[in-house]
């Protein structure tokens, strides 16, 4: 039992190889009907390795999270590796222009993944203020 811990007995931690299911993602693929996606620990474990190389992530870095965790850009390629590596996450609860880029200047992000319509609109926004 953990020092501290006021649990009344010990339980203990599964072993658990790569390939067993860590998460179950919904998609809707091309069919347009969700449906769940079982992912397994060796897909999250490449995930966090692979953006953290890719986007040169470091414990320095501070990521803007402009899309919803339920989908694997904001948990599985910008959350994830972000905290893996000891960086700071700033999540919002929503996309709205002119909050996302207050965010980006009061927590100093320094990187920010997001689909192709947040930087339009961030783009559009922007040209609207000249």
């Amino acid at each position: 039992m953990f020092e501290g811990s006021t649990c009344a007995h010990e339980v203990p931690f599964p072993q658990l190889g790569p390939e067993d299911p860590q998460m179950i993602m919904y998609t809707s693929g091309t069919t347009g009907i969700p449906r769940g996606s079982l992912l397994p620990y060796r897909k999250t474990l490449y995930n966090n390795l692979n953006a953290e190389i890719f986007f040169e992530l470091t414990k320095k870095d501070c990521v803007l999270v402009p899309v919803p965790l339920f989908h694997s850009l904001g948990l599985n390629i910008l959350s994830l590796p972000t905290l893996f590596c000891g960086g700071a996450v700033v999540l919002l609860e929503r996309f709205e222009e002119d909050a996302t880029l207050k965010a980006i200047e009061y927590h100093h992000v320094t990187f920010m993944g997001a689909v192709p319509t947040i930087y339009k609109r961030l783009i559009e926004f922007g040209l609207g203020t000249i």
